[in-house]
């Protein structure tokens, strides 16, 4: 996680900023943002950690299932984790483990790309599908076009500057945006080739802390994943993503071969 550059969260906010006041952000949470079902989103899992022996699990990113023992989530996801203080919860709406819902799955392994925001987490038993809130995600063979209306859920902040946390899954609409307006959104620091934006250049529909590793899905399909950003729904700073599409040689590669963990 780059220095005031924050994982991110759904948000949805009206933004007022003056010329005097830049980047300070006032924020109408609520318009655009959903309430969400885990069965709308039957590929999504929370990925939850523990910072401590005694300490009791959290959720702190998420994750998207692409075969019965692996997960896709974003590599800054899993910055100085462990596989035995991580856990995957599938066929829950709920953040919070006080909800006792859901299916949890230890984890094996972390896999994690040498330079790009994503990772698979292997996990130690299979995941039981069931045709409603444990499916396996399909990967995108192409990136679509600029302008189209994408889709991501999570389970993050509801703004930028409070710890204010709901419970159940969120999900906002975000049109992908052209790689070459996006770097321009980011003149002072750099776009990799492998990702894209998404989102609104006069803000105001964004992601935050919480919710990186959360896919961005077009027609049900898997385009990207929630990687980073310039603050949450902020004018002039859309949001960054893993571009799914690009990597899915490395993906392929990596999500089928047999791996010692120990």
């Amino acid at each position: 996680m780059k220095i005031c550059i924050s994982l991110l969260a759904l948000v949805v906010t009206l933004q007022l900023v003056s010329s005097s006041n830049a980047g300070k952000v006032e924020r109408l949470v609520g318009g655009n943002v959903v309430e969400s079902h885990i069965t709308q989103f039957p590929y999504e899992v929370s990925v939850r950690r523990r910072f401590c022996d005694a300490c009791a699990y959290e959720h702190y990113c998420s994750g998207t299932i692409l075969s019965s023992k692996v997960v896709i989530t974003a590599r800054s996801c899993l910055q100085d984790a462990v596989p035995q203080r991580t856990q995957v919860v599938a066929s829950t709406s709920k953040r919070s483990a006080s909800a006792q819902d859901g299916q949890v799955y230890l984890v094996e392994g972390f896999v994690e790309h040498k330079h790009a925001d994503i990772a698979l987490i292997h996990l130690a038993l299979e995941l039981v599908f069931n045709e409603l809130s444990i499916v396996p995600v399909t990967l995108a063979t192409e990136l679509p076009a600029k302008g189209t209306k994408a889709l991501v859920a999570g389970w993050g902040q509801l703004s930028e500057f409070e710890a204010n946390f709901d419970d159940g899954l969120k999900a906002v609409e975000v049109p992908i945006m052209d790689l070459t307006e996006c770097r321009k959104a980011y003149f002072w620091t750099e776009v990799k080739d492998w990702e894209f934006c998404a989102g609104y250049l006069q803000g105001g529909v964004d992601a935050c802390q919480g919710d990186a590793g959360s896919p961005l899905m077009v027609d049900d399909q898997m385009v990207g994943i929630v990687s980073w950003g310039y603050g949450c729904a902020r004018r002039g700073n859309p949001g960054v993503y893993t571009n799914v599409v690009l990597l899915r040689e490395w993906i392929d590669q990596n999500s089928n071969i047999f791996i010692d963990f120990l």
